[in-house]
């Protein structure tokens, strides 16, 4: 049997592997036809999607002008952080404080299929090409099933 073409697609969270790697089992009902008749039948097909986590601590520079750096940059930096949030790429952020509450950096919890597709997003990111993140620390990250 071999796919007519793909109908609808859903997405079903799964819950997270005990390794670094979690993942998520999305399917769509498939329309086939067999070969014996060339009758059509319906199929629900599963597909499961790999990914990683990864927690973002980017410290901000220190320069007098650092901040309205990050001031002018910062509605299109929300407008990557939105199309991450729409792709279900973000998970959680936001921004590091000092003790006075001063903005000196940002954290973020994101999740990507590969590490390119990390990349891709820091390359595009705008506090890195705006030069208000200076400090960038990115880990692999495991949400800890309690």
């Amino acid at each position: 049997m071999s796919p007519v073409r793909k109908k609808e697609s859903k997405s079903l969270p799964m819950k997270t592997s005990s390794t670094d790697i979690g993942y998520e089992k999305r399917w769509y009902l498939g329309d086939f036809r067999t070969q014996s008749n060339g009758a059509s039948s319906k199929r629900l097909i599963f597909q499961y999607y790999f990914f990683m986590q990864y927690v973002v601590h980017a410290y901000d520079h220190t320069d007098a002008d650092a901040y309205d750096r990050r001031m002018a940059v910062r509605p299109a930096h929300f407008d990557t952080v939105r199309d991450l949030k729409a792709k279900g790429q973000f998970i959680i952020g936001g921004a590091l404080l000092d003790p006075d509450g001063k903005m000196i950096g940002s954290m973020l919890v994101v999740e990507f299929e590969t590490e390119e597709a990390l990349q891709q997003w820091l390359q595009r990111e705008p506090y890195l090409i705006g030069n208000v993140w200076d400090n960038v620390d990115i880990k692999p990250f495991r949400k800890a099933d309690v």
